[in-house]
């Protein structure tokens, strides 16, 4: 077997590691809505970077594990989705969750809600 395989029903790259990287077609944006939906879910609306409550319009799906320099750790499993601030997940940029949570919570929560 090969770096990887394609579920096309499902709309997903499956490796060999068990890593999923979700497809830009219909099944594949499919499944990302219910991964969202189960992150929010899991969440009870607050954003993993600064802990605040955060809008379900103003969120979005945050990845635990970074992508990665061209995708190459991309991972968009469950267990590694979690729903942020859309100015967290940017402030984050190639951290992962284990490193951003190190910044005092102060600061994560300027860097999501602009210092409320």
């Amino acid at each position: 077997m090969g770096a990887g395989m394609i579920d096309k029903q499902r709309g997903v790259w499956i490796y060999e590691s068990g890593r999923e990287v979700l497809q830009h077609t219909a099944a594949g944006q499919k499944i990302l809505q219910d991964r969202w939906n189960t992150a929010w879910i899991d969440s009870k609306g607050l954003c993993c970077l600064c802990e605040y409550p955060v809008h379900p319009f103003a969120a979005t799906l945050e990845h635990k594990t970074p992508k990665g320099a061209g995708g190459g750790k991309h991972d968009d499993r469950q267990a590694n989705l979690g729903i942020s601030h859309r100015a967290g997940n940017a402030s984050k940029g190639s951290m992962s969750l284990e490193q951003y949570l190190k910044i005092p919570l102060d600061v994560r929560i300027r860097n999501c809600c602009g210092g409320k």
